[in-house]
């Protein structure tokens, strides 16, 4: 199994094979191996929400000597180092660890990982209540992701999110049913249940003649509480 995917399976799993794999690395691996180890190493930390330990092990690979000169690999270890950053409650640190993972990894044709760098700025600024300042990132990992449905459907339903807080109801109700659709797998059913939720309820906030028809689709969840659950990308 690929390593990004026991992460995703089994981060415990990743998490002890990756600290054995370190150790060998270290000594007879290159550059590139070394600091992609300690980043699929913070991945899984951060999955099992050790998230000062897997922000520890970021730096760690950004302190490598060398590691300048693999910007490319540095910037995944940025992107990386956004979740447990954020959930640290260090908000401007991973935004700002974003965009640098963002302008390298555009300059150097990172396509889907430029993408996911755009995806999760977006997503904390909406987190943190900065919808304006969401959009704009949404609509840059829409253009990188384009050939990516689930993580596409994501952007959508955050980016639902973020115009209904603007007001901007219609553009809401667009990317809410977009998201929905993108989302109507059996993997990724609990994605598409959030986003006709938030659906339902934004027509909800526009009267109760167009909530009608839309509210039958999904019986759960409400404003307050859908619109807090915000994904970012690894």
């Amino acid at each position: 199994m690929k390593s990004k995917q026991l992460v995703m399976t089994d981060p415990t799993e990743a998490m002890a094979r990756a600290t054995l794999a370190i150790v060998d690395v270290d000594r007879e691996g290159t550059l590139r191996e070394r600091i992609r180890m300690r980043r699929m190493l913070a991945m899984a930390y951060a999955h099992t929400n050790q998230f000062g330990e897997a922000l520890t092990i970021c730096q760690e690979a950004e302190l490598l000597p060398g590691a300048l000169e693999a910007q490319t690999e540095v910037a995944r270890v940025q992107l990386a180092s956004m979740q447990p950053l954020a959930n640290l409650d260090r908000i401007d640190e991973a935004i700002a660890a974003g965009e640098s993972a963002f302008q390298v990894l555009e300059d150097h044709d990172g396509g889907a990982l430029a993408g996911r760098a755009a995806f999760n700025i977006g997503s904390i600024y909406a987190m943190t209540g900065r919808p304006a300042q969401a959009l704009p990132y949404f609509e840059r990992a829409r253009a990188f992701l384009s050939g990516e449905p689930v993580l596409l459907g994501q952007i959508e339903s955050n980016r639902g999110t973020a115009l209904a807080a603007l007001d901007r109801f219609r553009e809401a109700e667009a990317a809410f049913e977009h998201a929905a659709l993108l989302l109507n797998t059996d993997e990724m059913s609990w994605s598409s249940a959030i986003a006709e939720g938030n659906l339902a309820d934004l027509a909800a906030r526009q009267g109760p003649s167009i909530a009608v028809c839309v509210i039958s689709r999904h019986r759960g969840g409400g404003w307050n509480e859908t619109k807090r659950v915000v994904t970012l990308a690894g």
